[in-house]
């Protein structure tokens, strides 16, 4: 690895050029940004014009497979060039490796290739590799003494074989995967805990080394989280020596190394954790051999004393070309017998206040290799924060060559310019009876296909040349492993009603595909197994594109979906992803279990959302949808909701609703939703960036939502949720959902985040039990959000169970106000923040149940089983570490009960709270109102409008309450039993009469 200041390319800031001015200092982040940025350009430009992978027709027989042959077998590979996601590989012309011809077993970056299947994928594999003068010694100057100055990439191409999973012949089109890790990184800077000598200054937070450092933090062996270990470097590992020979001896060696150090800080020394690798363990994606060096290292005779034997065979230090190396890294505290540290989603130390977390994707895990950067600089004491950040290396980019069956190749390779289909089509589709092909349409091409492909377990692929085709009435597909491929726009395939495209055949995919017309059938039908709708323009102004039904293994990858209603899916195991979908929707009904919804562009969406949940064709009964997950998807300009479920009909909510089993919701970007035509009816849900019904295990993660419903007349919520069993929400930003203007009253639910209904998941009670008992999952878990609601509550909680509120930033602008009934109701008489929280323990229920406490047995009641068994939960409440601001000062007269009120049947803990009420006129009567059986209220900060308020805080503990720490503008006060009540060291800045307790 090269020694850098840092790195500074950021795609997302659209600079196109470094421009030098006269006078200054020059850094290497500058050109390497210069470096980056014309990468990027051209990669993009071939990507863009070639595709995912692609051989220039100048060198046609670029890594062109043979068929494999010879003991043990191997297959040649043709010269030339070909493009993988805009890189470039070549084979040149003459080029050997080692004395001979390129084959599969002779790859010059492929070293010990694993023994041929008889039947597999030929897949090109495409990376980038960093080389030194210690990998490359020609980069070194002879003439001015050999210094070490610059560094390169290699782009490095290896040419692999994956068996085939299942049975079956090998054929083109398989799914390659994806090249990024499922590795995330999360970095921050820690605060230290404070030194026990009260004469001493306690250490701030932040980074605390006196050195810009280039940290690396690197897998080293993979696997998934808590199995795959990890090494760190403060200068990005570039302290590296050639590695001369290796001497063992009993339970050391000692390595002769081309340098021991630059000067008398940047070298090995006694203690460090090192690395010995060579070009075979790297390009194997292996990790090095890690030692401990046990004495100091001699610089006259350049060695380097290791705790332990290097295993013979390890290293050829006699092959120069396998270019061995001893690599220092850094981590001393925490690690294993072999100096390497365990990945964990907990936050690690590093150093001197620098702290990593690990996290995976779903099913993810970490790969040998991966790397991050982070800077730190000494002047202000900042790191690079990354968030959950893929790694910057090693990303794999893969191409399929070739599809091997027992002695017999077939050819994948796509070649550019291409004819429409590109090669290997098993028939051709003229645009009429006088445009050529084998067929005048593709009615009549998939009739034919039993007469020209007789063995339905072979793969069929046709082939649509340029023209428009006519489509004049349905045409099914039944037949397994048929491919129909498009040229784009310049085959257009014009279907006249009720035309359309049934597939009900297995393995069937359409490609590249342009559909234009005007059908209110959809325009692709798909009820088979493993199907695949990829690179199509779908284009209708009436009814859908795509309708599944009992769809399994569907896969939708980079469509175009232009105007009608887009797509609506039912089937499990789909995956939709990276599509661009136009004025249409995107509807998974009930029914869909295991969907991932990713990376896709939802724009000016239709009807009641952009991504509808749980809704139904005429005739479908199913009422659930399970284990669904949207991702990363970019909805903007919905004439309704972002995401919601159980469409409204007639202005009433469904008879019938939806229940989801399983929802994450992560790293979407919603926003410019819910436009000024929606229309609202009493007693149905809000409109909003998020709406749902019901909900089991709902998890919301990095969501923006943020400026819908900007010039509606109904109720919006960023986030609202009727019923949610099971709740968790990180790090979203819900701001500004809803017009702020309180000259356009919207009465209904409305606010930032909403839950009327947050409780645990519950099993069924054993028959020796009356109560049924939580399954432990949070009835609200809300941590590090930033919600700020345009009007109404930034957050707004109810339920039964456990609900933890912690390092969130809450802001609320305008009170919604009493009117959607006879009486206000409590949320429009708090400012901010509304938790009430109906469980309690069961130790309370029996007591108060004979009681006739008929405000519990109404909550109980609800969740009775059939059995007539209840079941109850504890109702505890925290309320930490948020910041929560109250600005009316748009509101005149405001009259507000609280701007935060916790309201429990059980324990309620207040701590280190900050809060901030703004009034111009009117009144507050608590800025902070705890109500619960046993309280406590520690640590916070209370400030309001000086006399606009009657109380900072007001806290009522029926069992037990303590209030201590706290400060306030206004009065504090602190009720509860006698004896059981604490009230201490809290401070009021204006006190009056009504302090007194």
């Amino acid at each position: 690895m090269g020694d850098y200041t840092r790195v500074t390319d950021r795609p997302e800031k659209r600079y196109t050029a470094v421009l030098m001015q006269q006078g200054r200092v020059q850094l290497d982040a500058d050109w390497n940004e210069k470096v980056a940025i014309g990468r990027r350009r051209w990669e993009t430009q071939a990507l863009d014009t070639f595709g995912r992978c692609a051989v220039p027709k100048t060198t046609p027989a670029a890594f062109q497979v043979g068929v494999p042959s010879g003991t043990p077998l191997d297959f040649t590979l043709g010269t030339g060039r070909i493009y993988v996601d805009g890189l470039l590989a070549e084979i040149f012309a003459g080029e050997t490796y080692k004395g001979n011809p390129i084959t599969y077993r002779n790859q010059p970056f492929y070293p010990s290739p694993p023994a041929l299947p008889s039947t597999g994928i030929v897949v090109l594999d495409v990376w980038d590799r960093e080389v030194t003068a210690i990998e490359d010694p020609d980069l070194l100057e002879k003439a001015l003494g050999g210094p070490d100055t610059t560094a390169r990439l290699q782009t490095v191409w290896q040419v692999k074989v994956r068996p085939l999973a299942t049975g079956g012949p090998a054929a083109c089109g398989a799914d390659l995967g994806s090249g990024i890790s499922g590795g995330r990184l999360s970095t921050r800077t820690a605060v230290p805990p404070p030194d026990p000598d009260p004469c001493i200054l306690p250490p701030t937070s932040g980074y605390r080394g006196l050195e810009n450092q280039l940290y690396r933090v690197e897998v080293h062996t993979g696997g998934p989280l808590g199995t795959a270990r990890f090494k760190w470097s403060r200068d990005n590992a570039s302290l590296v020596a050639a590695v001369e020979e290796i001497v063992t001896s009993g339970s050391q060696s000692t390595l002769t190394v081309s340098r021991v150090g630059y000067d008398s800080v940047r070298r090995f020394q006694m203690g460090d954790w090192v690395e010995i690798l060579d070009d075979h363990r790297e390009l194997r994606e292996e990790g090095g051999v890690m030692a401990r060096v046990v004495a100091p290292p001699d610089d006259a005779a350049r060695k380097v004393t290791l705790d332990r034997p290097i295993p013979a065979g390890t290293f050829n230090v006699a092959d120069a070309s396998r270019h061995t190396r001893l690599r220092k890294w850094d981590e001393q505290t925490g690690v294993d017998g072999d100096g390497l540290l365990t990945t964990t989603p907990a936050w690690v130390p590093l150093e001197k206040g620098i702290e990593v977390q690990f996290s995976v994707v779903p099913s993810g895990e970490f790969r040998p290799g991966n790397f991050w950067v982070l800077w730190a600089r000494y002047v202000d004491g900042s790191i690079e924060t990354l968030t959950n950040a893929p790694p910057r290396g090693i990303i794999h980019h893969y191409g399929q060559l070739a599809a091997i069956n027992p002695g017999a190749v077939q050819d994948c390779r796509p070649l550019w310019p291409a004819e429409c289909g590109g090669c290997c089509c098993t028939l051709t589709v003229g645009a009429g009876s006088e445009a050529g092909g084998d067929y005048a349409d593709l009615a009549s091409a998939v009739a034919g296909l039993p007469a020209v492909a007789p063995d339905a377990g072979m793969p069929v692929r046709i082939c649509l040349l340029p023209g428009d085709h006519s489509l004049a009435g349905p045409v099914t597909i039944a037949r397994d492993r048929v491919t129909v491929v498009g040229c784009g726009t310049l085959a257009r395939l014009v279907p006249a009603a009720p035309a359309s495209l049934h597939i009900t055949g297995s393995d069937v995919a359409l490609e590249a595909l342009f559909i234009d017309g005007n059908v209110s059938p959809p325009m692709i039908e798909v009820r088979g197994e493993r199907c695949r709708l990829e690179g199509n323009r779908l284009r209708n102004t009436e009814g859908f594109a795509v309708v599944a039904t009992g769809a399994a293994e569907l896969a939708v990858l980079g469509n175009i979906i232009e105007g009608g209603l887009g797509i609506s899916v039912h089937g499990e195991r789909m995956r939709i992803w990276r599509n661009q979908i136009d004025h249409g929707a995107l509807r998974l009904r009930a029914g869909c279990d295991r969907v991932d919804v990713e990376d896709n562009d939802l724009v000016d969406a239709h009807g009641y959302a952009a991504i509808a949940l749980g809704t139904r064709l005429p005739g479908e009964q199913e009422l659930v949808l399970s284990d669904i997950r949207l991702r990363n998807n970019r909805i903007r300009n919905a004439s309704g909701n972002g995401i919601a479920d159980d469409v409204p009909a007639s202005g009433t909510a469904p008879a019938l609703p939806t229940q989801i089993l399983g929802l994450e919701i992560a790293g979407n970007e919603i926003d410019h939703c819910v436009g000024r035509a929606a229309v609202w009816a009493p007693g149905n849900p809000p409109f909003g960036g998020i709406v749902l019904n019901s909900v089991h295990h709902l998890v919301l993660t990095h969501n923006r939502i943020e400026d819908n419903g900007l010039e509606a007349s109904v109720p919006i919520c960023g986030v609202y949720v009727a019923r949610s069993r099971g709740f968790e929400a990180h790090g979203n930003h819900v701001v500004n959902n809803g017009p702020r203007s309180i000259d356009t009253p919207a009465h209904g639910p409305q606010g930032g985040v909403v839950l009327l209904d947050a409780s645990v998941p519950v099993g069924t009670a054993p028959a020796d039990d009356a109560l049924a008992t939580p399954d432990a999952s949070a009835a609200a878990l809300v941590v590090d959000n930033t919600i700020v609601a345009s009007r109404g509550l930034a957050l707004h909680l109810r339920g039964m169970g456990p609900m933890l509120v912690t390092a969130n930033r809450l802001t609320a602008y305008s009170l919604v106000g009493g009117g959607h009934g006879d009486r206000p109701k409590l949320e429009d008489l708090v400012g901010a923040v509304l938790i009430v929280n109906h469980g309690m323990p069961a130790y309370y229920y029996a007591a108060l149940s004979a009681m006739g406490y008929t405000a519990l047995r109404g909550n109980v009641s609800l969740h009775a089983t059939a059995t007539g068994d209840q079941w109850v939960v504890g109702g505890k409440v925290q309320f930490s570490n948020n910041q929560v601001t109250l600005d009316l000062r748009r509101e005149r007269d405001a009259i507000v009960f609280a701007t935060v009120a916790l309201i429990s049947m059980d324990d309620v803990q207040a701590s280190g709270n900050q809060t901030e009420c703004i009034v111009a006129s009117g009144l507050i009567y608590f800025d902070l109102a705890v109500f619960g059986v046993t309280t406590r209220q520690i640590g916070n900060g209370l400030t309001e409008t000086p006399n606009r308020c009657a109380f900072s805080m007001l806290s009522m503990g029926g069992a037990m309450n303590a209030g201590a720490d706290n400060q306030g503008t206004h009065c504090i006060r602190v009720n509860g039993p006698a004896g059981r009540t604490v009230n201490r060291d809290n401070l009021v800045l204006l006190p009056s009469h009504l302090c007194a307790q």
